[in-house]
């Protein structure tokens, strides 16, 4: 068995919209006393070899997709939005225009752009927000000894061994 993760390791730069994100996690996360159910989640998931930034990296994903967090970019007087964190995958993105002023925004919420400014692989940060996805539903009743056995058994599901992947790292 695990043991709890370093928070050094995991914990992103203080006032950083993941750090945010983090912290509104552990208010819900005390709110519901699942504390338990969020801990399952990291030992799991550090056991089937996810890294500390894998881990990190959906609750961007996921704060970006509920507009929590923002690519960093520029908005020019036009209302045209332009990504600052320009990564490999933004490369396919057209440059904005009047028709799409945000096309690079909405890139910048994607799984893919999130995986590649992490270095995750994308189907484990896809994997990762899956299982955040069950935990929140789970977060609505008590958890008991049946919660936690339907946690365990959708982990096992959703959260496949790292070494079992075949998909290429985030270039």
């Amino acid at each position: 068995m695990h043991a709890s993760p370093d928070p050094e390791q995991f914990q992103p730069r203080a006032g950083s919209s993941v750090h945010r994100a983090l912290q509104g996690l552990q208010s819900v996360d005390l709110a519901f006393g699942v504390t338990i159910v969020y801990d399952l989640v990291w030992e799991f998931a550090l056991q089937q070899g996810y890294t500390n930034a894998g881990l990190v990296a959906p609750v961007e994903a996921i704060a970006r997709q509920q507009r929590v967090s923002h690519p960093t970019g520029i908005f020019y007087g036009s209302g045209c939005f332009t990504l600052t964190e320009r990564l490999a995958c933004c490369e396919v993105i057209s440059s904005p225009t009047c028709a799409r002023p945000h096309a690079e925004m909405l890139h910048g919420r994607s799984l893919g752009h999130v995986a590649q400014l992490h270095g995750v692989p994308r189907l484990e940060v896809q994997r990762l927000v899956r299982v955040q996805e069950a935990v929140a539903s789970l977060c609505k009743v008590p958890v008991t000894g049946h919660v936690r056995a339907q946690l365990e058994v959708k982990l096992r599901h959703i959260l496949k061994r790292i070494d079992d992947n075949k998909c290429p790292p985030a270039a």
